[in-house]
């Protein structure tokens, strides 16, 4: 059987205290740690569902999903290493029943950029918004070259 002292149950605590103290510290590190990885995932876009980047030899082909955005109301901006999206909306929902109408109004604006994988020409690119996929493409500033070699 142990018997505690009035000194040995204080240093106990303190011991206990401490322990308690490095687990929480660990703890508060390790969740600012994932809390840094998942900011940074979000900030290049990983997260976010709705887009594919696609190079050849000669161009780069960033595709974003965009559903219920008109053209007129996109923004898109390109420099040599970053595509900037920038979409405004307003979309009006009705839902109709025998007593009550329901009226659901959606405004706002999203802002994407998008990190290209390698330097481009902003000044040649190209978009096309079709059934809600904004396409754009553009040339590559060092174009690769592929050559056909025989094999003997």
């Amino acid at each position: 059987m142990i018997y505690l002292t009035k000194m040995d149950h204080k240093d106990h605590v303190k011991a206990m205290k401490s322990h308690f103290e490095d687990i929480m510290n660990d703890t508060a590190k390790t969740l600012d740690n994932a809390r840094c990885q998942i900011e940074e995932s979000i900030v290049s876009n990983d997260l976010l569902p709705g887009k594919s980047i696609k190079e050849t030899p000669e161009t780069v082909i960033v595709k974003v999903v965009i559903p219920g955005i008109k053209k007129e109301n996109l923004d898109l901006n390109v420099t040599e290493s970053q595509l900037a999206i920038e979409a405004s909306f307003n979309m009006e929902n009705y839902l109709e029943g025998s007593l009550i109408t329901f009226k659901d109004t959606q405004s706002g604006t999203i802002k994407r950029r998008i990190d290209l994988p390698t330097k481009v020409i902003p000044q040649e690119a190209s978009a096309k918004l079709e059934n809600g996929i904004l396409t754009v493409k553009i040339p590559k500033v060092e174009k690769e070259e592929q050559f056909k070699v025989n094999i003997d």
